[in-house]
């Protein structure tokens, strides 16, 4: 593989990194759900809700319950899954609420299906990261991909 995009990176031996953005989390759920009528949500009316997740060994999982346990909240694992595509599928038919990345929400929030609500106290962020070998020579192809998702002219791995 040439490059790697992951959450929630973090410095490895013989790795580099390049961050390359930052997603809002947000609160999701079905469009019949009380919360979906507010403009703003805290984190502890979280407390006590059926709650779709993501698996206890993905950095996102362990991200949200850093947020839910600095908050004092318990919720009810409805389901844990392996990505965004099911979570989504899980809370649209109203099993559970969930937090999610802003941006992977956004076609489900236009058509209506999912109801996206920011919490109130505070701005909760997913960095995101590009990883590649160090000393790998990036192919053309990979060079203007790095580029197209950080939108600088050259790649510039950090240490």
């Amino acid at each position: 593989l040439d490059i790697g995009v992951i959450a929630y990176p973090s410095r490895r031996a013989q790795m580099k990194l390049i961050p390359f953005r930052k997603d809002k989390l947000v609160l999701i759920c079905d469009p019949t759900h009380d919360f979906a009528k507010k403009t703003a949500v805290s984190v502890r009316e979280l407390d006590g809700q059926n709650f779709v997740g993501f698996e206890k060994d993905i950095p996102t999982h362990k991200a949200i319950e850093k947020v839910l346990q600095a908050h004092n909240v318990r919720v009810h694992y409805a389901a844990e899954v392996d990505n965004i595509e099911v979570i989504k599928r899980i809370v649209e038919v109203g099993t559970g609420i969930s937090i999610a990345p802003e941006p992977a929400v956004r076609p489900e929030v236009r058509n209506k299906s999912l109801v996206a609500v920011p919490f109130s106290d505070g701005d909760f962020i997913r960095q995101l990261g590009i990883i590649h070998k160090e000393g790998r020579h990036f192919s053309p192809a990979a060079e203007r991909f790095i580029q197209m998702l950080t939108n600088e002219t050259p790649a510039t791995p950090t240490n």
